[in-house]
C-alpha cells in the first residue's frame, strides 16, 4: 500500500515524517546513508519528491526481524536487498566502536553545544560501566 508522507511544512513540529519508512528510504537512496543529521532535513525537496512515490508492502509471513527493499526506476530497471537480520537488531548488534560514533553523531546534533572532551568522557564512562560504582557519569554532560 502506498502511504502518504508529509512534508515538516505540512505537520506539527517534530512531526512522524523522519520515522516513515518512505522518508528513510528515501533519504538512504539520496544521500547514501541514514544518520541523526540526515534525516533531519525535511526541507530536502530531492528526498521529500522520493518518499512521496515510495509503496511500502507489508508481508505477514515473514519475520519481523526480516526486511525486503526493491527500487524500480522509471526506466524498469530494479534492484532488491534483503536483510534478515539488519545491522542494529538483536541478531546483528551493533559493536562498542560503532554505538560510540552513533553517540557522537546525535550529540552533535543536540540542541545545545556538547564539548568533544566531554563526549568522550561519557563514552569512557558507559564502556566501562562494569567497572563503576555508580551512574555518576551522567554529571559529565550536564
Amino acid at each position: 500500500s502506498k502511504l502518504p508522507v508529509q512534508p515538516l511544512a505540512s505537520g506539527p513540529p517534530g512531526s512522524l515524517t523522519q520515522f516513515s519508512p518512505h522518508y528513510l528510504i528515501a533519504v538512504a537512496l539520496v544521500k547514501g546513508q541514514v544518520g541523526i543529521r540526515d534525516v533531519a532535513g525535511f526541507h530536502d525537496a530531492t528526498v521529500l519528491d522520493l518518499a512521496a512515490r515510495v509503496e511500502t508492502e507489508a508481508d505477514p509471513s515473514w519475520p519481523h526481524s526480516k526486511l525486503q527493499i526493491t527500487v524500480r526506476t522509471e526506466s524498469g530497471r530494479s534492484a532488491t536487498l534483503e536483510a534478515a537480520a539488519p545491522l542494529g537488531s538483536p541478531e546483528r548488534p551493533l559493536s562498542d566502536a560503532q554505538l560510540a560514533d552513533k553517540f557522537r553523531d546525535c550529540a552533535a546534533s543536540a540542541s545545545r553545544h556538547i564539548a568533544a572532551a566531554s563526549v568522550e568522557d561519557v563514552i569512557a564512562a558507559i564502556l566501562d560501566l562494569e567497572n563503576r560504582r555508580s551512574a555518576a557519569f551522567v554529571s559529565l554532560i550536564v
